[in-house]
């Protein structure tokens, strides 16, 4: 836990009913008050941050989704978080997709997709961002196409989750779009399919990241090719 925010300490000693008092205070009290209130496991601080989700002030909506996010009680307002994803405020709504994403909440999945489309290139970048934690087999396709990507951002986020995602049964179209790649990072993910995935027929590919330009590549390579597991 934080003891502080922008310098303010974070009230974690106070009751909650002091907590809630806190809220109609200016930004700064109002944020480490909320933050407070994410850490008290009463019903009274649930109640009182999912109500903030229907505030006006965008501000308020934001951080209720956070705490909401950290609260032991955030199974019972799933829904509403939700909900959020549909909020007028992109900063509302980027929170939403990470404490969904954080909690694997799978019902998130088509409008997390949905908003990988997004006009807001921030908001397409934390889309993608959470895919991997809402992910079904069918977006791996998708996963593959936005390797080119106009977005550097949404491209270098791209590798990982490819790699965490691929199964034995797509590794291999995974592996030859990302083995040529300009991006090292994306080389790199090629070269950690083959050695997660590949068989000994397969491995033999592994020539062509030991002349690599980058040294982590064709170090991992060449452990590859002396029969290593490499880490």
């Amino acid at each position: 836990m934080s003891s502080q925010i922008n310098g303010i300490d974070v009230p974690y000693d106070k009751s909650t009913e002091e907590l809630v008092a806190m809220l109609d205070c200016e930004p700064p009290v109002m944020v480490v008050a909320c933050e407070a209130l994410s850490v008290k496991a009463d019903y009274l601080s649930f109640s009182t941050l999912r109500s903030l989700l229907h505030d006006l002030d965008w501000c308020k909506r934001r951080l209720a989704v956070k705490g909401l996010g950290k609260h032991a009680l955030f199974e019972n307002s799933a829904d509403d978080v939700l909900k959020c994803l549909n909020d007028k405020s992109p900063y509302v709504v980027r929170e939403a997709m990470r404490v969904l994403a954080n909690h694997r909440v799978t019902r998130a999945h088509d409008r997390i997709i949905a908003l990988v489309q997004s006009q807001d290139e921030t908001t397409r970048e934390v889309a993608v961002s959470c895919l991997e934690f809402v992910y079904c087999e069918d977006d791996f396709d998708l996963l593959l196409k936005l390797l080119s990507d106009k977005n550097k951002k949404v491209r270098n986020l791209l590798p990982t989750i490819i790699l965490n995602v691929s199964n034995k049964k797509n590794w291999t179209r995974a592996y030859s779009l990302m083995k040529s790649s300009e991006g090292a990072k994306t080389r790199f993910a090629a070269c950690q399919l083959l050695s997660k995935f590949g068989s000994a027929l397969d491995k033999t590919d592994v020539n062509i990241f030991l002349h690599d330009s980058d040294g982590h590549i064709r170090n991992y390579a060449s452990k590859i090719k002396i029969g290593s597991t490499p880490k």
